[in-house]
């Protein structure tokens, strides 16, 4: 699983996040969770960071401006997180 440590080089205590395409595990099944309640995956979550997964998560990325990477990065949960309980 691509969940890196502390970024230590801003001082900040927030982790740095990254999931991509083949990555698995109880954080893979939580984003998509979240994606199939946005209606954005539509099959029971998995744990594996499938195709089907980047291109929801491609799609939540347009929606907010982000760069269209596919990845699950800090900007993309920040998105998630905070920016949707606004719509």
């Amino acid at each position: 699983m691509a969940l890196a440590t502390t970024d230590t080089s801003t001082h900040s205590d927030m982790p740095l996040i990254r999931l991509v395409e083949g990555d698995h595990g109880p954080l893979v099944t939580q984003l998509q969770a979240k994606l199939a309640d946005l209606d954005l995956y539509d099959r029971e979550p998995t744990g594996c960071f499938d195709a089907l997964t980047r291109r929801a998560l491609r799609k939540i990325q347009r929606r907010y401006g982000l760069a269209e990477t596919g990845c699950f990065d800090v900007a993309t949960w920040y998105a998630l997180t905070f920016w949707d309980c606004w719509s």
